[in-house]
């Protein structure tokens, strides 16, 4: 047991911070869960918006990125991503370009297709990467000294 103050300290084995779940087991299941859900909540709110006829699917493309896709994208950098949580994730992005295209998965119509008719050139997985790789740059070119108290 561990006290700070007089206060029993608990240990847990997950808890957020920053909006993160940090676990002790070593991967991102927990956090990836919790983004696709927090970028869920999000889409199912703006329904009326991807039901509308009056509105461009470029402006709901637009708007689904801005508003949902930040919301799932936080803190990507960090995640160590198994296949089973790249195809959940995959899966999430395509419920929602098929909303937002106003097709069904009953229409038989390919995932490839329904990216280019929206114009989406690079998949939620690639746009991952990307981040990873600008966060990895930021890494390497830290100093070594930045941490210098005099």
């Amino acid at each position: 047991m561990c006290f700070l103050n007089g206060n029993n300290l608990t240990q847990v084995d997950n808890f957020v911070y920053l909006g993160e779940i940090i676990s002790i087991h070593e991967n991102a299941e927990a956090d990836v869960v919790c983004r696709i859900d927090a970028a869920r909540g999000i889409f199912h709110m703006l329904r009326q918006l991807w039901n509308s006829k009056e509105i461009c699917k470029q402006t709901k493309s637009r708007v689904y990125e801005t508003l949902v896709l930040s919301v799932l994208l936080y803190n990507t950098e960090t995640w160590t991503l198994k296949a089973s949580l790249a195809k959940r994730l995959k899966t999430f992005e395509m419920a929602c370009l098929r909303k937002i295209e106003g097709v069904t998965r009953r229409d038989s119509i390919k995932n490839t297709e329904i990216q280019g008719r929206l114009g989406w050139t690079q998949d939620l997985i690639s746009r991952i990467q990307q981040r990873r790789l600008h966060y990895f740059g930021h890494v390497v070119r830290m100093k070594n000294d930045r941490y210098h108290i005099s």
